[in-house]
């Protein structure tokens, strides 16, 4: 074939664009590959730190009753001394039983020689972001801990994590790695369990392992105070977490993430709440981008390496709009172009081996991290394709968080329900009381990209094109769950 029609080069253009994030992903996967596989890859033993510093805990609330008790419980029994520890409740909450409980906690642990304290809001300006800046005007800590109102730390959590800073002077953050309570719960978190995994135990120990720049992920990680007097939370991006650990990095700041202890943390319990989250990230990721990419190529402090490898991380909103691109440019071109593409899957093998490589690159970290953690990996690797299910039937969700990311202002910071799951408390019955009709109200979009795929699976089919057809029936399959599945 000596050229390629119009729809099926620019469909190999998004391709090509989208085989730079899988390259990238590759190249991390191969990077923490390295350190794993010389078993040099273990955290170093904390240095002795006497006196220990005072130690402020911020615990954002927003009408999260059910998960106050837990995590005061929690926060109260971790190994550091009561006379060096304070505990905010940073409360923006309108539900009257959350605040009540809160007060009631209060006394108790008061009671018991705690430095509790609750701060409550009026108004959720600034939302999480807000809240932790108005905290901090009022904390006595040296050090700043976040943790979330799902999050379990374990009793060393800052026994390990604060006598780092005292290897270096100019490190602004440590993070802890997350696990999940509620792992097994159901297919959607063990999906998206094991997408995070790519994350927790692939990309963030192979940024730190090679000073790539790794991020804080908003709860389980530790400030220093004089850092976040002198930035500050961005309460204008709906991810002030990746915004503000980038943006102290760019002045050379350093960061550090620790494998060990790892912190148990909620996922959404439902593929409706997951979209929710994903849309929010989504968002907060292209405001990040559209603020920082200028000081990331102009920053004196960072490597070209570091630099590089930060734009794509922040870039990846875009993936979500060039994808739902490609999928609807590649069927376009199936249908009107059908013997120049089905030429090019049949006839061209270094184009089926592209294809074919920015589809099981990103796979290789998922299988690397799947490996990596040693629990039930069997049935680990049978999840693989419900997680390929599930990023495909997010993907309009992402992508319109991204659009709204990078073209909106004020956005609306939606919380993520959360429930309290427990390893002991599986059998939880997530509160998703959604109607037929609500579903497809929410998932029009979905629905009308579903049906539009479809019948052009129908045309392919008529053409004797059943091999493109195949891929097609795939994400008409995942836009189909994603209108359905509450």
């Amino acid at each position: 074939m000596d050229s390629f029609p119009l729809l099926t080069l620019l469909a190999t253009i998004a391709s090509t664009f989208l085989g730079v994030y899988a390259l990238n992903s590759f190249t991390l996967s191969l990077i923490a590959a390295k350190k794993i596989l010389s078993k040099d890859c273990e955290d170093a033993d904390p240095p002795a730190q006497e006196p220990l510093p005072t130690v402020t805990i911020q615990i954002p609330i927003y009408n999260e009753g059910p998960l106050i008790e837990s995590v005061l419980e929690n926060v109260t029994s971790l190994d550091y001394p009561k006379d060096r520890l304070e505990i905010q409740i940073l409360d923006d909450s309108t539900d009257a039983e959350t605040l009540w409980k809160e007060q009631k906690l209060v006394e108790k642990y008061g009671g018991e020689g705690y430095d509790l304290r609750l701060i409550h809001r009026e108004n959720r300006g600034g939302y999480k972001a807000g809240a932790l800046n108005n905290g901090l005007k009022m904390a006595k800590g040296d050090y700043i801990a976040v943790v979330d109102a799902d999050t379990y730390s374990p009793g060393n959590f800052l026994m390990e994590l604060i006598p780092q800073f005292s290897k270096d002077e100019r490190l602004a953050f440590v993070q802890a790695r997350c696990e999940y309570t509620d792992r097994w719960f159901n297919w959607i978190t063990e999906s998206n369990a094991i997408e995070r995994d790519v994350h927790h135990l692939i990309e963030q120990p192979a940024k730190s392992w090679y000073n790539l720049l790794p991020n804080f992920s908003g709860k389980a990680g530790i400030w220093r105070r004089d850092i976040l007097e002198k930035y500050g939370w961005d309460e204008s991006v709906l991810t002030e977490d990746i915004e503000l650990s980038y943006r102290v990095q760019l002045d050379g700041w350093k960061s550090l993430y620790l494998h060990h202890p790892t912190c148990m943390i909620e996922l959404p319990l439902s593929l409706t709440a997951l979209k929710t989250q994903q849309m929010r990230w989504t968002a907060g990721f292209a405001q990040s981008f559209r603020k920082l990419w200028r000081p990331l190529i102009k920053s004196r402090e960072l490597t070209r390496s570091q630099k590089l490898e930060t734009l794509i991380f922040l870039f990846t909103p875009i993936t979500h709009i060039v994808a739902l691109a490609a999928i609807f440019v590649w069927m376009l071109a199936a249908i009107l172009e059908p013997e120049a593409t089905l030429g090019l899957w049949l006839n061209n093998p270094v184009f089926s081996i592209f294809i074919a490589s920015i589809s099981i690159a990103p796979n290789i970290s998922v299988i690397m991290a799947i490996l990596r953690s040693r629990e039930r990996t069997l049935r680990k690797l049978l999840t693989i394709p419900l997680t390929i299910i599930m990023a495909t039937a997010n993907l309009i969700a992402n992508a319109k968080g991204a659009l709204q990311g990078f073209f909106r202002k004020n956005l609306i910071f939606e919380k993520t329900a959360k429930y309290g799951i427990t390893q002991n408390n599986r059998k939880h019955k997530a509160a998703c009381n959604y109607t037929i009709g609500h579903l497809i109200k929410e998932n029009s979009l979905e629905l009308i990209a579903a049906i539009l795929v479809m019948t052009a699976i129908a045309k392919l089919l008529l053409q004797g094109q059943t091999m493109s057809s195949v891929p097609l029936a795939f994400i008409a399959l995942s836009w189909l769950i994603s209108v359905f599945q509450k």
